[in-house]
């Protein structure tokens, strides 16, 4: 009886351990694993994200853009009466403003008057032109320094959400002030405003946005910098806004992190800049984006603050070169999905220089003597302009997603910051060459011509970074990229 009980209790035992579900394993994936499965890769998450973003970038236009009013060279302008010297008259018959360099102060006048821009309120011509080009200048400039400190932050120690608060709470700080400033010290306020401006792109997403993934961090980020856990609240909160769940078992794979405690510590610590420029490859790459970042950035802002060369009525051009924005978004995004990253941005490139040089063709070097004349510009000057602007737009805009594809997550951020000082360096000299252009516009149209094939040359330096994976450290990518060199090297 005994020895029956026994073999019944070892059967029933064996039947448990048959019936009972194996013991839970986690389930590890990347972030990019988690978002194509799970999250998806585009969703309503995704649509509030950008909207909301993307609405920082009318602020962003406002400031960038106004100099093209406000220190814009008027028209015309005529003898203050007929009693004037015989050499005001002959000067005035022939309608060029640099004609009144030789005129005696008190003999002629403004047109439109002398409050139209600060060139006729602060009298900003002859040898004094080139300071016409200050305001915008600083502004760039500013945005230069901007984009450098806080890209150097959201990578290093605040991170992505602390630093969007700290510049929020900044711009609106030099909004204030901006209320309080002299006109004379407008153009100075530029600067410092636009230092926090650039962020501002962020910022709305923060303090607009009334759903959590406007307000979450960045999880890429968390995750390299071990807090993993964080990283997969983050894209709870997406799943949930797409209508969509996470496993429970689900844990984040971080190859940034092999190890524990101090040696996890130990690599969080080298996320900063000089991690990049330590690494041979990557700092080639990144001088080498600066520079077409330089160009393009040169282009893409010169060609819209030149625009007052070409003798057209201002609001019509501005208002053309803003419609141009909207198919040069289109056809790029389009594009990017059917071209490889390299090709496009060099074609862009090539092609908004061939633009500007042959804008040279039909360049007028006289403006109309008549403010009601003063849209007296050539057709196709303007056509071809715009074709030019809307290539350097794409150029611009998928330099972006190049930059963040040719670098690994911990140093991503700095780098996109490096590429943004390169376009914001050559946008802060753009605006002396405008200001020369306005007694030689095929001078200016010259450089913004070569400059852009330039950079569209340089950039077959960098590989092709299409359907490429998206790594998180510079070691990983380093010895990923190694591995494909060789396995080519034994295919072939």
């Amino acid at each position: 009886m005994e020895d029956q009980a026994q073999n019944l209790v070892h059967g029933n035992i064996q039947l448990a351990e048959r019936v009972a579900p194996p013991p839970a394993t986690n389930l590890e994936l990347t972030v990019e694993e988690v978002v194509e499965e799970y999250v998806g890769s585009f969703g309503w998450s995704q649509f509030l994200h950008v909207l909301l973003v993307s609405l920082a970038w009318i602020f962003d236009s406002q400031n960038t853009l106004v100099t093209i009013f406000s220190d814009a060279q008027p028209s015309a302008w005529r003898c203050i009466n007929k009693s004037s010297s015989s050499l005001c008259l002959s000067s005035s018959s022939k309608g060029d403003v640099s004609y009144v360099c030789g005129l005696m102060p008190g003999t002629w006048e403004w047109v439109s008057g002398h409050t139209s821009s600060i060139i006729a309120e602060w009298g900003l011509i002859c040898d004094r032109r080139f300071l016409a080009a200050i305001p915008a200048s600083l502004f760039f400039l500013g945005s230069l320094l901007g984009s450098a400190y806080f890209g150097h932050l959201a990578d290093a120690s605040l991170g992505r959400k602390r630093t969007v608060l700290l510049s929020c709470l900044l711009t609106s700080v030099t909004a204030f002030l901006t209320s309080l400033s002299p006109i004379f010290l407008a153009s100075i306020r530029k600067w410092f405003f636009s230092i926090w401006n650039r962020n501002l792109l962020y910022c709305s997403s923060y303090r607009s946005g009334r759903t959590k993934m406007a307000r979450s961090k960045s999880p890429r980020w968390l995750l390299v910098r071990g807090r993993s856990e964080e990283a997969l609240d983050v894209l709870k909160n997406f799943a949930r806004l797409n209508g969509k769940t996470l496993p429970e078992n689900l844990c984040l794979a971080n190859p940034s992190a092999p190890g524990e405690g101090g040696e996890n510590e130990a690599l969080t610590k080298n996320f900063t800049e000089e991690s990049l420029w330590r690494t041979k490859w990557a700092a080639k790459r990144m001088i080498t984006v600066m520079i077409a970042g330089f160009g393009v950035g040169f282009v893409y802002y010169g060609v819209q603050l030149n625009i007052e060369n070409l003798n057209f009525n201002l609001y019509f051009s501005v208002g053309l070169n803003a419609l141009m924005e909207v198919p040069a978004v289109v056809i790029g995004t389009i594009l990017l999905g059917l071209t490889g990253r390299r090709l496009l941005f060099s074609l862009s490139a090539f092609l908004a220089g061939i633009s500007c040089l042959l804008c040279i063709l039909f360049a007028h070097g006289k403006r109309a003597k008549k403010a009601d004349k003063s849209s007296s510009g050539n057709w196709a000057q303007l056509a071809i302009e715009g074709i030019g602007f809307m290539a350097a737009s794409v150029a611009f805009d998928v330099l972006y997603v190049y930059c963040v594809e040719l670098f690994p997550t911990n140093v991503r951020n700095f780098a996109v910051s490096q590429s943004r000082q390169a376009l914001m360096v050559g946008a802060s000299i753009a605006p002396l060459l405008v200001a020369a252009g306005r007694l030689s516009p095929s001078l200016s149209f010259l450089v913004f011509g070569i400059l852009s094939i330039f950079s569209g040359v340089i950039s077959w330096w960098l590989p092709e970074t299409r359907n490429a994976p998206l790594y998180d450290t510079l070691k990983q990518q380093e010895e990923d990229e190694k591995n494909k060199v060789g396995n080519q090297i034994t295919q072939a």
